[in-house]
């Protein structure tokens, strides 16, 4: 029988909802630890008596578990996730993993000398019908890309949106998935861009529409939180389009239209949100993965430094 991977979760009750969700349907993984009593701590522990409630992280980190989901506030996923590693945890994070480039530069760094994973929980990358869509593209169905139209509406936005130092901002909170979509989809890292953003005098950004290329394929990323807008990734080749609608999320389908008609894929039954970024992270560390071939250092640094930049131009912001 194979090693149970065992989880500890740092994050709101909804967070803890979700792993423990995801880690019910994982033949490899099961939640062990979870920080703070919560309701749904309290539910889950009264479920199985295994799990253990602990009053802070550091506790947690110095238990005998194997992977820290981490969903802390952005002020304090930096120290948090530094911990982790020291304490020889691996590492699954939401995105993205700290407000500046430098920091997250330092957790690859330290992860390489402690030989442990981070993967940065970038939720599309990991879907079925992106791997579909992937295959599509392998296979020229669309030919060569040579444009690529992003539109994402942040609904249900916290209320420390507005915050800069608290890592909020469209950008920030909707630009790690758009961007690490383009670069996995295009099989280019992104090297030239430009952008402007719409915000309230000494507020983050509530909107904001990015220029880029990746390789020889232009981009157009439009991101807001201001006002609803039907949320598609739309790719253009020089024989049809791929349409892959509420893309930031775990879309299940994709659209493919071609002159000769269109077709439509779906990925049926799919599970829930986190349960395949979790089979990932399992999968790297049974093949003792030193790095996720889908969430690379590369890919989420690279996005990473695009919005550093961009917040850096716009507000002068000491990310750094």
């Amino acid at each position: 029988m194979a090693v149970e991977i065992k989880y500890g979760v740092i994050g709101s009750a909804k967070e803890v909802a979700d792993l423990a969700t995801a880690l019910a349907e994982s033949q490899s993984a099961k939640l062990v630890g979870i920080v703070g009593n919560s309701s749904t701590a309290a539910a889950l522990v009264a479920q199985d008596p295994q799990i253990k409630v602990y009053p802070n992280e550091q506790a947690l980190l110095q238990a005998d578990l194997d992977v820290v989901y981490l969903a802390a506030s952005q002020q304090s996923r930096f120290e948090i996730a530094k911990k982790a590693l020291k304490n020889g945890k691996h590492l699954l994070l939401e995105g993205p993993l700290t407000r500046h480039f430098v920091g997250a530069s330092e957790l690859y760094r330290l992860a390489k000398q402690q030989k442990r994973l981070i993967v940065e929980n970038q939720t599309p990358l990991f879907s079925p019908i992106v791997a579909k869509v992937k295959e599509l593209l392998t296979d020229k169905q669309i030919g060569k890309i040579k444009f690529i139209d992003a539109k994402c509406f942040l609904p249900n936005i916290p209320n420390n949106f507005s915050d800069l130092s608290a890592g909020g901002g469209a950008l920030f909170k909707g630009g790690p998935a758009v961007l690490g979509m383009i670069q996995t989809l295009t099989g280019n890292k992104i090297d030239n861009w430009n952008g402007f953003e719409s915000n309230q005098v000494g507020q983050a950004d509530m909107q904001c529409n990015l220029s880029l290329t990746a390789g020889k394929v232009l981009a157009n990323v439009m991101i807001t939180a201001d006002f609803s807008i039907e949320t598609n990734l739309t790719l253009y080749g020089t024989d049809g389009t791929i349409r892959l609608p509420e893309f930031n999320q775990q879309t299940d389908t994709a659209v493919l239209e071609k002159a000769s008609g269109s077709q439509r894929f779906v990925i049926e039954n799919q599970q829930g949100r986190l349960f395949y970024a979790v089979e990932h992270v399992n999968n790297c560390l049974q093949h003792q993965m030193a790095l996720s071939p889908l969430v690379s250092p590369e890919l989420a640094l690279n996005g990473i430094k695009v919005i550093d930049s961009m917040y850096q131009r716009w507000y002068g912001d000491p990310l750094n």
